[in-house]
């Protein structure tokens, strides 16, 4: 699947890298199983994260759980974090591996829930990630 060709929008707001390295796309399914997503790591494939006015989408190799990324954020517990703002906001997975925008200050309950990858992209463009989908 390519998000990029089913979101070609995504482009007038992202700069995207080239294909992540095949062995640090292999790794986030062996550690993390389905809590990231097919469609997530099929990205990961073509677009090793990229970078825009929206926000910033981690390289492969930077994606991992919040609770090593940030050690003194207890709430990021249990997440898997693959972007941000650039400023007070993460992006991550939950355990389902639905994308929650999650502050870097505060309590997972202030965590918005994105629903799919898909979804919280175009949200994330339509500068709706403030708004929760549940």
């Amino acid at each position: 699947m390519n998000l990029v060709s089913g979101f070609d929008y995504l482009r007038r707001d992202f700069t995207f890298a080239a294909a992540a390295d095949v062995q640090d796309v292999a790794r986030l399914r062996e550690d993390y199983g389905q809590q990231v997503p097919d469609d997530y790591l099929a990205f990961l494939s073509e677009h090793n994260g990229g970078n825009g006015a929206a926000g910033i989408l981690d390289p492969a190799a930077e994606v991992g759980p919040g609770s090593e990324r940030n050690p003194e954020l207890d709430h990021l517990a249990g997440l898997v974090v693959f972007g941000s703002t650039g400023g007070g906001e993460a992006f991550a997975f939950d355990v389902a591996g639905r994308v929650v925008f999650v502050p870097w200050i505060g309590d997972l309950t202030d965590a918005i829930p994105q629903g799919t990858l898909q979804e919280f992209l175009s949200r994330l463009l339509d500068d709706r990630r403030f708004d929760s989908v549940e």
